[in-house]
């Protein structure tokens, strides 16, 4: 099945083709009215159900993580902080205005950290799923609380977006995270 990125862009949460694409075929097969009732029945309750946990299920396949605690920000206006006791961290993304297909620079300052980390930058849409965007943030040599990378947004057909950028701060013993939303085209 080809399907473009207009297509893409609205699946929300997983595909739910895998099981519309059944159901659709399974009806297209002539049979007694009763049973076809019974398909049909069956088969809205196994869509309300994707429907339902949906959400739920995403939840759940996240990793288990401390979420540090953010303050009001927008990434197309400036840096975001966030802050879990000693540690913060300050995340910044340009050039702005952030748009989608085109490079991302990304920057962020990690204070601290109870030990050396793995930092990763995760993109995804906030209000529809489009996958998700990995970026593994590198720290400099001479600066090691810096740590830079580049990304980029996916394309979608709706004028603005919002998008969630989870920073995940991996250590031996803990997985730390941060989320912040924005706004782009």
């Amino acid at each position: 099945m080809i399907l473009s990125n207009a297509t893409i862009c609205h699946i929300r949460f997983f595909n739910k083709s895998h099981i519309i694409a059944p159901l659709i075929l399974l009806y297209s097969f002539p049979m007694p009215e009763t049973q076809s009732r019974l398909i049909y029945a069956a088969g809205l309750v196994v869509l309300l159900a994707v429907v339902v946990a949906g959400p739920y299920m995403q939840k759940r396949l996240e990793p288990d993580a401390v979420v540090m605690k953010t303050s009001p920000c927008d990434l197309q206006k400036g840096a975001c902080n966030a802050l879990w006791g000693n540690m913060s961290l300050t995340l910044a993304m340009g050039p702005t205005p952030l748009i989608a297909l085109k490079p991302i620079d990304v920057s962020l300052v990690l204070n601290g950290a109870p030990e050396k980390a793995t930092v990763t930058l995760s993109l995804q849409g906030a209000e529809m799923y489009m996958g998700e965007i990995r970026s593994t943030l590198s720290s400099l040599p001479n600066s090691p609380e810096l740590f830079k990378g580049q990304t980029y947004l996916s394309i979608c057909t709706d004028l603005d977006m919002i998008w969630r950028a989870t920073v995940y701060i991996e250590t031996s013993t803990q997985l730390y995270a941060a989320h912040f939303n924005f706004a782009a085209q």
